[in-house]
């Protein structure tokens, strides 16, 4: 799936990021967020982002409300699933992993597809787009 945002996001998009620190700090920022909210229903039943620490499930997000900075050295994973109508602009983005301090790198921050990128579905291991 192309990266369209701000333009919006597809309909039944399925999509997955993996974030992996190998041991080192991950933060993670998203700077753009505008998903269709629930409406009347509670919860996020029609588009979402779920964000996972490792196997501890962080949040689902939805509408405006926007997910909270995350600081981890555990894997990462942005899980975005849309439904068949109702697009909105979509989100962004940013993590930074902070690397050994005895080495001359810096921290990389890089901004990542917005809402609708590339890769999908549950298995992470041959559909999901790691960065």
């Amino acid at each position: 799936m192309a990266s369209s945002f701000p333009a919006g996001y597809q309909s039944d998009a399925d999509c997955t990021w993996t974030i992996h620190g190998e041991g080192y700090p991950i933060t993670l920022t998203f700077t753009d967020f505008a998903l269709e909210d629930g409406g009347f229903f509670s919860g996020c039943p029609y588009d979402f982002v779920e964000i996972y620490a490792g196997r501890t499930k962080i949040g689902t997000y939805c509408g405006s409300d926007m997910p909270p900075r995350l600081t981890t050295i555990e894997q990462v994973r942005i899980k975005f699933q849309s439904d068949s109508s109702v697009e909105e602009q979509g989100f962004r983005f940013e993590y930074m992993i902070d690397g050994p301090p005895t080495t001359t790198m810096k921290p990389e921050t890089t901004t990542k597809p917005e809402g609708s990128g590339e890769g999908s579905g549950e298995d992470l291991s041959e559909d999901s787009f790691l960065i």
